[in-house]
């Protein structure tokens, strides 16, 4: 996949990466149902590096934060403890994964939103 598809950053930190998009589409939605809507996906990029934070028994707040001061391409390294370029690291993701895993997440969601009931059932 990677051969065919290319690769992006990892660890989460590419769709970080779209969040500044997302902000500017927040600013200049024109109704609260397109606003709402970008803030729900702003947030939502955030979600698999809170996870790995989360699961690390770290605080994803303080650490996000970190991260989006060090810039573009920087993420965390859980078992150092530090703020690193995932570039340098070869911290790498295939796209073609992502992107189904984006269009999967968007598409649940969409459905959700549209039906009048959704059951969940917990592990």
């Amino acid at each position: 996949g990677a051969l065919e598809d290319g690769i992006v950053l990892g660890g989460g930190v590419v769709w970080l990466s779209c969040q500044p998009e997302l902000q500017e589409k927040i600013s200049q939605s024109d109704t609260d149902e397109e606003r709402v809507s970008y803030q729900i996906l702003y947030r939502a990029m955030e979600a698999p590096l809170r996870a790995m934070l989360t699961n690390a028994r770290l605080d994803p707040g303080a650490i996000l934060e970190r991260i989006r001061s060090a810039g573009p391409g920087f993420g965390y390294d859980i078992v150092r403890g530090e703020i690193v370029s995932m570039q340098e690291e070869g911290v790498q993701d295939v796209a073609s994964v992502q992107k189904a895993a984006l269009i999967s997440a968007v598409s649940s969601a969409a459905l959700a939103l549209t039906i009048d009931v959704l059951v969940h059932h917990k592990e």
